[in-house]
């Protein structure tokens, strides 16, 4: 029974919801499960299950309590996927020491890509961050495929997938409109620095007009906050409603000094203030915001679907 200590095996939630996905994917008959590791990778739940082809995207430091304070370190836990004679595909890593660890034979390093500069508005760069993240998936799928893939799969591929799939929450723009007004929101689900580098990027080619932050109080949040010292606009610290989370004043201390603060208090307060603002409001620092975003905004499931 799951959570009495007493039982065997006593599963965590992750655990339990693991198994419960595996089971429901047999009996439907999928062809293809794409599975996403939750934390780390050896000892993770899902690492448990035998894949035809593994895919390791940027490492980079986050859940250090667990995985180590190294990249190196958490690059091996990373490292625990692997499965000899099973083919494995590295995204272009930004930390050389990676490639250190995944000096496999089966290994497959895919180019990077940058792209921004291309960029001349928002959405254009918002547009070339997914297509990004399109490349890998594209690098999976023709591996996978393998012998069936063909210049149809590639068409059908960017036909598709790279117009019609969302990316809920991960470099989005939505508008909410009120009654006699209406407010755009870049929101960014960013919670560690890597994540939160990447958005300043965009940030500092296009500056926002507010932001609103709020994170987990066991992150980095210095790491987390570091970038908004380039980036001249009001911020708006919001107390996510979680214990986990940070307060206020842990968000001010964790701030550069030169980033000017305009408003504290609850999620929903701090939307609402930062929506009267011209321009978009960027809001990031924690996926936990941009669920109370979301409810702010009045959406329900239907429209945070991944599929057009």
């Amino acid at each position: 029974t799951y959570g009495q200590r007493d039982s065997e095996p006593c599963l965590t939630f992750f655990e339990l919801t693991t198994l419960m996905g595996a089971l429901i994917f047999r009996d439907a008959g999928v062809d293809v499960v794409v599975w996403e590791v939750g934390l780390g990778g050896r000892l993770d739940a899902v690492n448990a299950i035998e894949p035809a082809l593994t895919v390791i995207t940027s490492i980079d430091l986050d859940h250090q309590q667990y995985l180590g304070d190294t990249i190196r370190e958490i690059a091996a836990e990373k490292a625990g996927l692997r499965r000899p004679g099973i083919p494995l595909l590295l995204e272009a890593q930004r930390h050389p020491e990676v490639y250190d660890v995944f000096d496999f034979e089966e290994v497959q390093r895919l180019p990077e890509r940058r792209t921004l500069g291309e960029s001349t508005d928002l959405a254009g760069a918002l547009s070339q961050f997914r297509h990004e993240r399109l490349a890998v998936a594209l690098a999976a799928a023709r591996e996978f495929l393998g012998d069936s893939w063909s210049s149809a799969s590639a068409q059908f591929f960017a036909a598709n997938s790279g117009k019609r799939y969302r990316w809920p929450g991960r470099m989005e723009l939505r508008r909410v409109d009120f009654e006699r007004r209406s407010a755009t929101f870049l929101l960014d689900a960013a919670h560690n620095p890597a994540g939160a580098h990447k958005l300043a990027d965009i940030l500092g080619a296009f500056p926002p007009d507010a932001i609103v932050i709020g994170a987990m109080a066991d992150k980095d949040l210095s790491g987390l906050f570091e970038r908004l010292a380039d980036i001249d606009a009001p911020v708006y610290l919001a107390e996510i409603d979680s214990g986990r989370a940070a307060s206020a004043a842990a968000l001010r201390a964790a701030l550069p000094s030169s980033v000017r603060v305009v408003g504290e208090g609850d999620a929903s307060s701090m939307f609402n203030l930062a929506s009267h603002v011209l321009g978009y409001v960027a809001v990031f620092g924690s996926i936990y915001l941009l669920g109370e975003w979301f409810v702010w905004a009045g959406l329900d499931a239907d429209d945070l679907g991944t599929w057009a």
